[in-house]
């Protein structure tokens, strides 16, 4: 009996380990991929990130688009989770999307380098459809919900949900600007560009404009995000 137990104990405990070495892999591997894209990255400079020889990121992945997936897979289920979480409790659709909207941004706050992983390296990745449908159909099926509830007003909750994860986005996209990493694809050349869109291409932040400030885009957009949702598209005197 002693036997089995310390057995069980034992297997729990690899068990345990291996994941905590997965978890490591992986936050090595997004300081890497926002530092220097999926393109120039190797399993090589993963591996001296995390800390591991290279061959133990091969045993848990094939390859670095296998480590990039994974990490699109877990901020996935992390959204996942809570929208399952809400859609059975008896909330307002405001709040269940405040919630929700809240949820991702606080995420890519504790990991700013979420954002540009996100923003710049989902096309290189098989969980790309899953991971922007999760959001935008998380909203989608909130709103018709309440449409359907007789709390919101007549809206095409599809066209809708799309447009508030179009502006999530938007948020995202202007915390990077700031950031002195904007999106490759939507870049100019340095002679196109203003002086002060040279000096954020080139890697500095906007004067005066400090990571703390930057960091608070997202508290700001939560707050008025809400504020057009609540005036533009919830019943009156409803919430």
């Amino acid at each position: 009996m002693y036997g089995r137990s310390n057995y069980i104990k034992n297997d729990g405990n690899r068990k345990n380990g291996k994941n905590n070495k997965k978890e490591v892999i992986r936050k090595a591997a997004i300081r890497v991929f926002a530092q220097e894209g999926y393109h120039k990255a190797t399993t090589d400079r993963i591996a001296e990130e995390a800390g591991v020889a290279v061959g133990t990121i091969y045993n848990y992945f094939a390859n670095k688009t296998g480590v990039l997936d994974y990490i699109f897979q877990v901020e996935y289920q992390k959204r996942k989770a809570l929208f399952e979480e809400l859609i059975k409790k008896d909330l307002s659709p405001p709040e269940k999307i405040r919630q929700i909207v809240e949820k991702h941004f606080a995420e890519v706050k504790a990991e700013p380098e979420l954002v540009k992983i996100i923003l710049e390296e989902r096309p290189y990745t098989c969980m790309a459809s899953r991971e922007r449908a999760g959001l935008r159909k998380f909203f989608e099926v909130i709103i018709a919900e309440g449409v359907e509830k007789g709390t919101l007003r007549e809206v095409d909750a599809e066209i809708l949900a799309t447009m508030l994860f179009g502006a999530v986005e938007a948020v995202m996209r202007e915390y990077l600007a700031h950031s002195g990493g904007k999106p490759q694809q939507h870049q100019q050349r340095p002679d196109e560009l203003p002086k002060e869109e040279k000096n954020l291409q080139n890697g500095e932040i906007e004067e005066d404009f400090t990571q703390e400030d930057n960091l608070r885009l997202f508290d700001r957009a939560l707050e008025e995000i809400m504020k057009v949702l609540r005036q533009g598209m919830f019943r009156e005197n409803k919430y």
